[in-house]
């Protein structure tokens, strides 16, 4: 019975979550959620406007389908949770440490073009939470 599920963003592991056939998922954790700088407000963290549209065109070519691939996997996910446990809902925690940009800009309102994006593809069956600290894996823990 798998309850949790924690991993980095950048292991690109979107495409293969959805096959996980646990319907108990409770927690799903992300972890180093880069995608682009820009925002909504496109200079919101000081950065020139040219700047954030070129991270913005490198994230549309390469990690986009990789953000709608993860959110739709783990939409499948908790779907499966929602129609076993009638009402309760997964939860997605994206994780920040603390002092990083994106922190400090979803601390004062910001959201990042990758956060919307996700956002729009996890379905109503998520409930998605900004967590300001920083991930903790198990092997730091041991040590």
């Amino acid at each position: 019975m798998l309850q949790e599920l924690s991993f980095h963003f950048h292991s690109y592991i979107g495409s293969i979550v959805s096959s996980i056939p646990s319907d108990s998922v409770t927690l799903i954790r992300l972890h180093g959620l880069e995608g682009t700088i820009a925002t909504t407000n496109k200079s919101y963290w000081g950065i020139p406007l040219d700047h954030s549209e070129s991270h913005l065109d490198n994230f549309k070519r390469r990690d986009l389908q990789e953000y709608g691939t993860l959110g739709v996997s783990i939409r499948k996910i908790a779907q499966r949770y929602s129609e076993r446990h009638r009402g309760l809902k997964t939860r997605v925690q994206v994780a920040y440490p603390p002092g990083c940009r994106k922190a400090r800009a979803f601390k004062d309102g910001g959201v990042s073009f990758c956060m919307t994006k996700l956002e729009e593809e996890l379905g109503s069956h998520v409930t998605l939470e900004l967590d300001l600290y920083p991930f903790i894996s198990d092997t730091e823990n041991s040590e």
